[in-house]
């Protein structure tokens, strides 16, 4: 609060001939509080000591803007050091990380997300329209995809609680292991898993495919079904094809970079709910024990959601169309 130069005077000169506060916030209809404030606080002015001077020119800082646009534009992680290594600037990495937080920029970190270019848009857009157009029958589709669930559970582990309350889920060091499955679902409302021992070849999907799938799919659906699977490596190796090609088996063309289409991805998030349902696990055999019994349970109370995931993909299409060709909200 701020008094006027008359009022500051006046209980100055009260002080100055020995009056005390309340004899003069008396005679000034004042409380002792504000004389106190006046004399303490208000007489007294602080000099604002001036900082260091800037090391860098308006060029240098020019130069720094110029190479973090460039670095973000290529999608490489810019830091401290490494505009200094692009620069040859003599200054610390805290005068450039300064200098960066003042053009505007903040250090956080960047959550992972699927980037489209115009060529996965474009096929997006053909096989959609292709798709709605030539009225595929979706209950002809068998899904599939492959998903690694961990001991320690997911890395964002969410769950209400009481605001002061603080829970601590323990986290091995080394992650305490994962399992990697492999799964297909059908109209039928089925979900089928196989463990995958490893990491997955093409030797090794193909013996899956053969031994454990195509019967399932024949014993299912007969003949009459299309196998989904995504652009993986292994799913679209030479093995791979010539395997297809002699078991007679129609594949569906599939878009580049569209987790969003493939409605076991919705499967697989139900699941990993219900898996991670509980404390972390002691040992992979809890694990997959688990992800059984998950499994079963869904094969019995969840066909009808299976079926609703099915529905859905139409609305997936059109969204897609609307979008043209970027991802949905799915």
């Amino acid at each position: 609060m701020k008094y006027s130069e008359e009022i500051i005077k006046l209980v100055n000169d009260r002080r100055n001939e020995g009056l005390s506060y309340c004899a003069i916030a008396s005679q000034l209809s004042m409380t002792k509080s504000q004389i106190q404030y006046i004399l303490n606080r208000q007489s007294k002015t602080t000099k604002c000591k001036p900082g260091p001077k800037r090391k860098l020119k308006k060029s240098d800082v020019l130069a720094i803007k110029r190479c973090s646009a460039k670095l973000l534009e290529s999608g490489i992680k810019v830091s401290a050091p490494k505009i200094l290594k692009e620069i040859p600037l003599e200054i610390s990495s805290r005068t450039a990380q300064r200098t960066l937080h003042r053009i505007g920029l903040k250090y956080k970190k960047i959550p992972k997300s699927i980037v489209l270019n115009n060529k996965h848009k474009e096929m997006r857009l053909t096989l959609a329209t292709q798709w709605i157009t030539n009225k595929l029958d979706w209950t002809r589709v068998v899904f599939s995809d492959e998903k690694r669930f961990r001991l320690d559970g997911p890395d964002c582990w969410m769950s209400w609680m009481p605001k002061n309350v603080i829970v601590n889920r323990d986290r091995r060091q080394m992650g305490g292991g994962s399992i990697m499955f492999w799964g297909m679902i059908m109209y039928t409302g089925d979900i089928y898993v196989k463990k995958v021992v490893g990491n997955m070849r093409s030797i090794q999907y193909r013996d899956l495919l053969s031994d454990y799938a195509v019967p399932t799919m024949k014993q299912k659906l007969g003949q009459n079904f299309l196998f989904q699977q995504d652009n993986c490596s292994v799913h679209t190796s030479t093995l791979l094809k010539t395997f297809f090609k002699k078991e007679h088996i129609n594949t569906l063309e599939w878009p580049p970079r569209s987790p969003d289409l493939n409605i076991i991805e919705n499967v697989w998030k139900l699941l990993a709910d219900d898996v991670y349902d509980g404390p972390p696990f002691n040992n992979i055999m809890e694990l997959e024990s688990k992800l059984q019994k998950s499994v079963t349970k869904f094969n019995v109370l969840k066909r009808n959601t299976i079926k609703d995931l099915y529905d859905s993909i139409t609305r997936r299409l059109c969204e897609v169309l609307k979008k043209n060709g970027g991802l949905t909200r799915y």
